[in-house]
């Protein structure tokens, strides 16, 4: 009975987990440098010319949640 809780446990956090990356991939579409101002413009590359860095949080969000 343990192992079946700590089971279902962990694929609750995995779900929220890849729900929140997802949603934190479609903010960074509408507001892409918001993260990077504050620490460096070393970073920008990530997201300026083409959001790559949304992209990549998007696609591993949604196979998270599949």
């Amino acid at each position: 009975m343990g192992k079946l809780v700590k089971n279902h446990w962990a694929r609750l956090i995995a779900l929220t987990a890849g729900v929140y990356q997802v949603a934190a991939a479609l903010q960074g579409f509408f507001w892409p440098k918001i993260f990077w101002d504050f620490a460096t413009h070393a970073l920008d590359i990530l997201v300026k010319p083409i959001p790559f860095l949304p992209i990549v949080n998007l696609v591993f969000g949604i196979l998270i949640v599949c």
